[in-house]
């Protein structure tokens, strides 16, 4: 199992340092968070991945969608470390990728709460 030190889990999204809004710096917490539960139960994240994507596929309205949904299949075809690398993609592009992230319902919602309510408010 790969290990992600605390200097890895803080870099590349929080090396972007463009001013983001309260959903994106959450969409980023909550990917940082999500990381744990991916290492250390691939088989039950990779479950959750296969089904949000194929609902994702369902849904898929427009080419933009499609190419993040393939993004972030190929991903989960290459293992855990592809969709944690995948996740920490910085800029525009992952913070992209992290809206249309099939990792929903992999963190347990209780983190999830405390995340939001955690996350300072932007005024």
């Amino acid at each position: 199992m790969a290990v992600i030190t605390r200097a890895e889990r803080t870099l590349p999204i929080d090396a972007d340092t463009r001013p983001v809004d309260r959903n994106v710096a959450l969409s980023r917490a909550l990917h940082r968070a999500v990381e744990p539960c991916i290492l250390q139960d691939w088989e039950r994240a990779r479950e959750v991945m296969v089904k949000n994507i194929a609902m994702q596929r369902v849904r898929a309205r427009s080419a933009y969608v499609i190419g993040w949904t393939d993004t972030w299949e190929s991903a989960l075809n290459a293992g855990p470390e592809a969709v944690v690398a995948l996740s920490r993609t910085p800029g525009e592009r992952g913070d992209d990728l992290r809206q249309m992230t099939p990792l929903a319902g992999v963190l347990p919602f209780e983190i999830q709460q405390r995340i939001a309510r955690e996350l300072p408010r932007v005024s």
